[in-house]
């Protein structure tokens, strides 16, 4: 069953430019990946959002162990001021979730 991400970042305001143009980078490699089902970017307000669907929880740790997502890591940190990060249950595993 396909893995369902959607990432909230907001940047510094003067890294905005910059760090939308090394998500675009990273988005170009990382549709590239078996696995990779979406990684679609966004601008909302003044935040970055992220909207991945993986194949697999193995495909999602292998993206994070390739040396390209590291290096965005690594070099876009300083520039952001708050991440959110959700994953997402399809609405078909319902009935296992819990009462709210």
């Amino acid at each position: 069953m396909s893995k369902n991400i959607v990432v909230f970042i907001k940047v510094n305001q003067e890294n905005f430019k910059e760090f939308g143009s090394l998500l675009s980078k990273l988005r170009e490699m990382t549709l590239a990946e078996e696995g990779c089902e979406r990684f679609d970017t966004y601008i909302v307000g003044d935040e970055y959002v992220l909207i991945e669907r993986w194949e697999s929880q193995e495909s999602i740790d292998l993206h994070m162990e390739f040396n390209y997502t590291v290096d965005f890591i690594n070099n876009t940190e300083i520039m952001i001021k708050e991440t959110r990060v959700f994953r997402l249950e399809d609405i078909e595993n319902v009935e296992a979730l819990p009462s709210i």
